[in-house]
């Protein structure tokens, strides 16, 4: 059984960033409210909070846990309290998509189904990224795109 979800050090980082960014953004609505803002408070609450709170609610809409046993893939969204769960033989493709950067290389793994369900994981955000790769190689080697 293979177990991906999302790493332990991305989401520290992306939380952490959030929690500085609602931080910010209500240490200046306080300014706001109490009545001596200036106008880079405005500015701040009016582009902090939503861009904190929009990336709040992508990474908890985004979150998935992927399980895949024998010839099944199940991809649970414990947030949005949903999940779905496809067979092996369901695949028409994957592809893994690799870009060279300064520090390294870039990794994707896309699966399409039948269903027109798209699956990505990264190497960077998600675990045991290269088990689910030699899984795919291994069990469906010909719907690999090129």
């Amino acid at each position: 059984m293979i177990v991906s979800k999302p790493k332990r050090n991305a989401l520290f980082a992306i939380g952490l960033f959030v929690l500085i960014s609602f931080s910010l953004g209500f240490v200046n609505l306080n300014i706001i409210i109490q009545g001596g803002a200036r106008w880079y408070n405005f500015l701040i609450v009016f582009t902090i909070l939503p861009f904190a709170l929009i990336l709040l609610i992508r990474q908890l809409a985004g979150y998935k846990i992927i399980t895949i046993n024998k010839d099944i893939i199940k991809v649970a969204h414990p947030f949005l309290l949903k999940g779905f769960g496809f067979k092996v033989k369901e695949i028409t493709s994957w592809e893994e998509t690799i870009i060279k950067t300064k520090n390294g290389y870039y990794k994707e793994l896309s699966v399409r189904t039948e269903s027109n369900i798209l699956l990505k994981l990264t190497l960077q955000e998600n675990s045991n990224y290269e088990k689910v790769k030699d899984f795919l190689q291994k069990n469906a080697a010909m719907k690999k795109m090129k």
